[in-house]
């Protein structure tokens, strides 16, 4: 099974020609652009107060789509957004933000603008397969933003024109008079004894039933009451651009916004507002006829210059503690940053920015000196002396910024071999030997140096060697004239 889908805008292609229910689109030549549109009055867009409904006529897809299984939006099963089939024609209905519409506000119409689209699938022809191409078609309800609404009215016309894909409706706005300014129990606005000179007269106004519609608020922004026996008599009661009306305090006849849509245990969408009952001095009567009459402006939430934003509506200005000490600073170096902060404690701080708590500058700007990096030391040289002390020397490599360096950064020096030398004394030749003590029988013969310089730890014996002489043995003549000459020495 081959299934082509093709969005599509008002306009179908057909390659047999434009049915009954069609007309033939054609351009500003009034030529035929081979496109058709349905006529008058086969499709319709219904806008109500709160809801979008949309009804085509059958004969526009006669075999061609399955309304049966049309629906609006992105989910074909979500509840409330399926197509009604029925015999001359298929009808649809859904709430402004249900069924996937979309909402916009268009500031050169003032208008808010509500879009919907409907899927209608082809019909599926024998052996399963399309020969038409399924059509996404775009309704869309446009809405006024500003109205005029009087408590004789107690609502708004909520009824709404009817267009082809698009149509044009109102809101649902009411004004109703309390008994208190709790504004609980309503009063009758007809009775002529429920309002009096000098007594609190409380009233309400209500959009869209009291319902929330995402991304949509309301003010009324301006308040009047009017002479009804004498219309050109308009007494001011209440104007949102003047911040004079906006304490009640220094208001002629106390007018006071009550409740608002965001204050507790009320009503989404509901102002409660009150002034004190006063008199036209023109009016002779004891009961003179008067008309409350207030505007009201619906603004888009993204709007941030609205009516329902600026002038009394305005946030309250947030109030703020004293700042605090600044903090150190992030770098001790090269730039860092220091912050000090504040809190919001009274006012509206939900409109408070990161700027408006916290502020920062520079600090510690100067630059940092670069710490070179270096290799490890490499290996002590030989010493520079065996003793009486020398020198040994050691070298590393700079690595990176090493404009800076001194050459004592990358060398060091220790001293080695401390321990004093021993002094080697001068001394002369060996002189001849003496005659040996012995003719036979082994003597003894020597031999003498000289010492000169340092020879006060010399001894006798380096400075005298003795060796052995005439080591052969006597003869026996020899022995007996020498001892005879012995005897005869001793005589």
């Amino acid at each position: 099974m081959v299934k082509f889908f093709v969005a599509t805008s008002l306009a179908v292609a057909s390659a047999t020609g434009c049915g009954e229910c069609w007309d033939a689109v054609t351009d500003v030549n009034g030529d035929a652009t081979g496109e058709c549109k349905p006529k008058a009055d086969k499709v319709k867009t219904l806008c109500g107060s709160d809801t979008m409904s949309m009804e085509i006529d059958s004969c526009l897809f006669e075999g061609t789509h399955d309304y049966a299984s049309a629906y609006i939006g992105a989910d074909e099963e979500a509840d409330g957004c399926q197509v009604t089939d029925h015999d001359t024609s298929a009808t649809a209905s859904h709430g402004l933000q249900a069924c996937g519409a979309t909402m916009e506000y268009v500031a050169e119409d003032g208008a808010i603008v509500f879009k919907s689209v409907m899927h209608i699938p082809s019909s599926t022809k024998e052996g399963g397969i399309f020969t038409t191409q399924p059509i996404d078609w775009t309704f869309q309800c446009s809405y006024d933003t500003s109205y005029d609404i009087t408590a004789d009215e107690m609502s708004m016309d909520a009824s709404a024109k009817t267009g082809e894909f698009s149509g044009f409706g109102k809101f649902d706005l009411s004004m109703s008079f309390y008994t208190s300014e709790t504004f609980s129990d309503e009063l009758d606005s007809a009775d002529p004894f429920n309002h009096q000179v000098g007594k609190s007269v409380a009233f309400g106004v209500q959009f869209n039933h009291g319902q929330q519609l995402t991304g949509l608020n309301f003010a009324p922004t301006s308040c009047e009451v009017v002479n009804v026996d004498n219309p050109i008599q308009i007494y001011q009661l209440w104007d949102s651009t003047n911040t004079l009306m906006c304490d009640s305090a220094d208001h002629p006849v106390d007018f006071t916004v009550q409740q608002t849509p965001n204050a507790e245990n009320l009503m989404k969408q509901f102002f409660g507002l009150s002034y004190t009952g006063f008199a036209f001095d023109s009016v002779t009567d004891d009961i003179g006829q008067q008309l409350l009459k207030c505007h009201v402006e619906i603004c888009h939430d993204d709007t941030e210059d609205s009516m329902c934003k600026t002038g009394c509506f305005a946030p309250p200005v947030p109030e703020w503690s004293e700042w605090n000490n600044w903090t150190v600073c992030t770098q001790s170096c090269d730039g860092g940053n220091t912050y000090r902060t504040r809190a919001c404690q009274d006012g509206d701080c939900s409109l408070a920015t990161t700027d408006d708590t916290t502020q920062i500058k520079s600090c510690n700007t100067e630059a940092c000196s670069v710490s070179p990096d270096w290799s490890e030391w490499n290996n002590w040289s030989v010493c520079t002396q065996s003793c009486d002390g020398g020198k040994k020397y050691r070298y590393r490599a700079c690595d990176g910024d090493c404009s800076l360096v001194t050459p004592d950064e990358g060398s060091e020096m220790a001293s080695c071999n401390t321990e004093a030398c021993s002094v080697s004394p001068d001394w002369s030749e060996w002189n001849n030997w003496s005659v040996c003590t012995q003719s036979c029988d082994g003597g003894k013969k020597y031999r003498y140096r000289a010492c000169d310089g340092d020879c006060s730890l010399v001894t006798p014996d380096e400075g005298s060697e003795m060796a052995s002489c005439n080591t052969e043995a006597c003869s026996d003549s020899a022995t007996d004239s020498e001892d005879s000459a012995t005897d005869s020495e001793g005589w």
